[in-house]
């Protein structure tokens, strides 16, 4: 006699780096549910307000780069990215794309906008249909090969923590509300001029 059960595999997005270097970044500009509770609405739409989410349409929620001389992690966690302002935003990215001596990886972030870009368009696509509440971007790269003379490391975006995704549709008829931004688009664009000027400064 078998016995059927459901169960939600997770997926191990680093298993195959050998230094994974990774970036985690909280997107949109409203996080809550369209079924939390009040204290759980409260609670976000504050968190939100106060760091880049309101702002830029994402946060850092963390990250770790690898030293490839030392083979040490240097890590920031989300209560780091929540100081941030839109002023100091870059000095994270500054730090995750840049190799041992302190270089930016330019070809790397070249790589990235472009995934980034690509993932603008979908979404833009489906703007129309679905919201995106409290879903992250994960930034992966293989830091043992950060700082050699290949071109530009290997490289991976995913866009992860689906939990809060709903059609458009269901959450402006049960939220009685003419129009609904979950603030992605916005993040995706701010990210982007960020890479952007990232490359072009000196």
């Amino acid at each position: 006699m078998f016995v059927v059960s459901a169960h939600l595999v997770l997926e191990d997005l680093t298993y195959t780096f050998k230094r994974p270097c990774i970036l985690d970044l909280k997107l949109g500009t409203r996080q809550h549910g369209k079924n939390s509770s009040p204290e759980k609405v409260r609670g976000q739409t504050e968190k939100c307000a106060k760091t880049t989410s309101a702002s830029l349409g994402f946060r850092l929620c963390g990250l770790q780069v690898c030293n490839i001389t030392t083979s040490e992690y240097l890590y920031k966690d989300k209560f780091y990215g929540r100081k941030l302002k839109p002023v100091n935003i870059l000095e994270p990215f500054r730090l995750f794309f840049a190799d041992v001596h302190g270089i930016l990886l330019r070809d790397l972030v070249v790589k990235v906008i472009g995934q980034v870009e690509a993932l603008l368009q979908y979404m833009l696509g489906l703007r129309d249909s679905f919201v995106w509440f409290g879903s992250s971007l994960l930034f992966i790269y293989e830091g043992a090969y950060a700082n050699n003379n290949s071109t530009a490391p290997r490289f991976e975006l995913r866009m992860v923590d689906f939990a809060k995704t709903y059609t458009k549709a269901e959450v402006l008829h049960e939220e009685r509300l003419t129009d609904v931004d979950d603030g992605c688009v916005l993040g995706l664009r701010n990210l982007l001029a960020l890479l952007t000027g990232l490359i072009s400064s000196p």
